[in-house]
């Protein structure tokens, strides 16, 4: 398996050294190592076919729960022990990476319906279609903690609100996030001929409509970070992650042509559609990236990553800039004709991301 995290530098081997607290085996990194490895074979980049075969070999092994449908959340260094916890956020991340790597096997020439293609979309599709009943049951925010036996923990770090992969309560751009990979997932569902379990569109659409009940959810211009299940906002930072999946949404319900949502109205988009402006995912669009100007964007190419209640710079959930991939991609997307995952996009379509 993969360590978590690496020292700087090597050991007097030359080999890699993990962190105190990297040696953990989990499932949210070795996600995004399959998300890698997938945009690897699909870049033509020399060993990725190594990588790809050794991190899939490493999620049939020990992290994708068949019985279940979903991934094992993470184990000792060793694979000896396994963590008696279960999260969606390293289950939503898994999904990210299924289709990816669905597309990266079809790159490679495999049909879509052979085995080796087909697991990981099936995969995608197990995750979703617990997480999407899952909102369903809760007025579409998404219960993110469970025991080992997918039960849910709803007092999770009751104790420690704001911890930075594992906070309490509803994180409103997980919502976010999962709209948009529903939509993701269901355009190559129609694509393929693959039957998709439930209304995904609709699905997307009231975690969309739900999500904006907490922008400005306190008074304040932005997401708030963290609710409970009645909607009252707990950590009220704003994080640039949320925002960007904010902006990834809009354009995947866009591409979906989405309709019908489950939940809520218009609302501040009503003006905007009744004018025939535009949708009210465009209206959103505008607003968000016009957000996105006003308080995230730092200087060219960097974004602050956090904001307090007045949407001033703070580090009190996140110091430094740890990532800046949310942003990279809510700015691809807008560019790509919605369908395939944006590696495979940007593949078959190089002409929309140059300049």
């Amino acid at each position: 398996g993969f360590f978590e995290a690496l020292e700087h530098q090597p050991g007097a081997d030359g080999q890699a050294v993990p962190t105190e607290a990297g040696t953990q085996k989990t499932a949210y990194a070795h996600a995004f190592v399959l998300l890698a490895a997938s945009s690897g074979l699909l870049a033509g980049i020399k060993r990725a076919d190594e990588l790809f075969d050794a991190i899939s070999a490493i999620h049939d092994r020990y992290f994708w729960d068949e019985a279940a449908g979903k991934m094992r959340e993470s184990f000792s260094r060793d694979f000896s022990e396994s963590e008696p916890y279960r999260g969606v956020n390293a289950n939503m991340h898994t999904v990210e990476a299924s289709l990816a790597a669905f597309d990266a096997q079809l790159a490679l020439g495999i049909a879509a319906d052979d085995e080796r293609a087909a697991r990981w979309l099936h995969r995608a599709n197990s995750i979703l279609q617990f997480v999407f009943n899952l909102s369903e049951q809760n007025a579409y925010r998404i219960p993110e903690h469970f025991d080992e036996n997918w039960n849910v923990v709803w007092d999770y770090n009751e104790n420690d609100k704001a911890h930075q992969f594992r906070p309490y309560g509803a994180t409103v751009g997980h919502a976010l996030e999962w709209a948009r990979l529903g939509c993701h997932a269901l355009v190559m569902n129609r694509k393929y001929g693959v039957k998709t379990p439930s209304d995904y569109s609709a699905t997307a659409f009231g975690l969309f409509r739900q999500a904006l009940n907490n922008w400005h959810g306190d008074g304040a211009a932005g997401f708030v970070y963290t609710t409970d299940f009645e909607g009252s906002p707990i950590v009220r930072d704003r994080m640039h992650w949320v925002l960007c999946e904010g902006i990834g949404a809009c354009v995947a319900l866009e591409g979906i042509n989405a309709g019908h949502a489950p939940i809520g109205g218009l609302g501040a988009a009503q003006g905007y559609v009744e004018a025939e402006l535009g949708s009210e995912f465009s209206y959103w669009y505008e607003t968000f990236t016009a957000y996105a100007a006003q308080y995230l964007l730092e200087r060219e190419g960097r974004w602050y990553h956090q904001l307090d209640t007045e949407n001033r710079p703070d580090e009190s959930v996140w110091s430094g800039k740890p990532d800046i991939y949310h942003a990279f991609q809510c700015l691809l997307l807008p560019l790509l004709p919605f369908g395939h995952f944006i590696t495979a996009a940007v593949k078959q379509n190089p002409d929309s991301v140059k300049g």
